[in-house]
């Protein structure tokens, strides 16, 4: 059985055998689509995947020990590679993180990256141990300090809604396109979406699950135990994560479009923002880190 996290690290008593990536500090811009963030990734030009998403993804783990598994459906299980480093090796990002891959091997293009948050630390305060980093190719092009053109952005995934000590939600903002009947053409504008736990009765036989709604503008936040307020949904489920326990090895976890986000109209760069949370949210609980 292949082990995504091939390089081991202590997460305390409660982890399974195959370990996730030992998570530190680093150093990112300030949390916004519109800024670079560092990293030496070979970034895709943009978040269009090579071919189209299909509409529902398995993890598949490898046969042989590699920190590589790949997100595929029934007909094709190698769809997009995902690699996950702890930072501490000689061939790493430089970072430890999570990597989505543009195609079928860890060599190909970086769509989407995500990692604790800049000066994250495990002695934080529960749930700021939750937040998270998420590096994306940027919408357009941004000078570095060295001259060269930075092709990168940064997104945050928060952790907003609890339970006590439980995560009930997470949200994050990305671009989506926004129609213009006059032009006929369509405009990207910054939306809020947000991650809510999936209730016991539709896990179908998974262990924990969360669903993807857009947040309808102007309402104001509800009074909530976390951090940030909370805000109605607008409809119905763009998508959800189905996971099991910590310790299966068969499909770990299951991503599936629905409604509105079957249908392209949220755009390519809604739809890795989507899949690349999931993961991390995924990961969370995996590493024991939320529950």
């Amino acid at each position: 059985m292949g082990n995504p996290f091939e390089d081991k690290a202590e997460v305390g008593s409660s982890a399974p055998d195959v370990a996730p990536p030992a998570y530190t500090p680093f150093d990112t811009a300030a949390s916004s689509s519109s800024s670079a963030a560092q990293g030496p990734f070979q970034m895709s030009p943009s978040t269009t995947p090579y071919q189209p998403f299909p509409s529902s993804m398995s993890a598949y783990y490898q046969l042989k020990i590699t920190r590589t598994f790949h997100l595929g459906d029934s007909n094709n299980h190698k769809l997009h590679a995902v690699s996950s480093w702890s930072g501490t090796s000689s061939k790493s990002p430089g970072i430890p993180c999570i990597i989505l891959h543009n195609g079928p091997n860890p060599e190909d293009p970086v769509l989407a990256v995500c990692s604790d948050e800049k000066n994250w630390s495990p002695s934080a305060n529960y749930p700021r141990t939750l937040h998270s980093s998420m590096i994306l190719p940027s919408l357009e092009a941004y000078p570095s300090a060295k001259g060269k053109e930075e092709k990168h952005a940064t997104e945050d995934l928060r952790p907003v809604i609890f339970s006590g000590s439980h995560v009930d939600s997470f949200r994050f903002s990305i671009e989506v396109p926004q129609p213009n009947s006059e032009a006929g053409t369509s405009r990207l504008l910054r939306e809020d979406f947000e991650w809510r736990r999936t209730s016991k009765d539709e896990l179908n036989g998974y262990n924990n699950g969360f669903e993807l709604f857009r947040l309808k503008s102007g309402v104001q936040p509800e009074k909530t135990t976390g951090d940030v307020g909370g805000s109605e949904p607008e409809g119905e489920a763009l998508a959800a994560i189905l996971f099991k326990g910590s310790l299966s090895v068969n499909k770990p976890f299951y991503f599936e479009f629905k409604r509105r986000g079957l249908t392209g109209e949220l755009g390519d760069r809604w739809s890795v923002m989507a899949i690349m949370t999931g993961i991390r949210i995924w990961f969370l609980f995996f590493a024991h880190r939320a529950k």
